[in-house]
């Protein structure tokens, strides 16, 4: 199978998913079917339920890895 898959980025505040598509083989997946529970916003703030700061400035996005604040070396 193969998916499509936009992240859109504010640095420090969120990450907000957006499939584009999924294939399972020959079939396409229509949207109605995953779009409502795959577009959730990713809050990088404290809130009530997630009282601890989490520390994303940068991702880097490769064919198979997703690398959060990666450093060069």
């Amino acid at each position: 199978g193969s998916a499509k898959i936009k992240l859109l980025f504010t640095p420090g505040e969120r990450i907000k998913p957006v499939v584009e598509f999924i294939k399972l083989g020959p079939l396409d997946i229509p949207s109605i079917f995953f779009r409502r529970i795959t577009d959730a916003n990713i809050v990088l703030t404290p809130t009530p339920g997630w009282p601890l700061e989490t520390n994303i400035h940068t991702l880097r996005i490769l064919p198979r890895e997703l690398q959060i604040n990666p450093t060069d070396d």
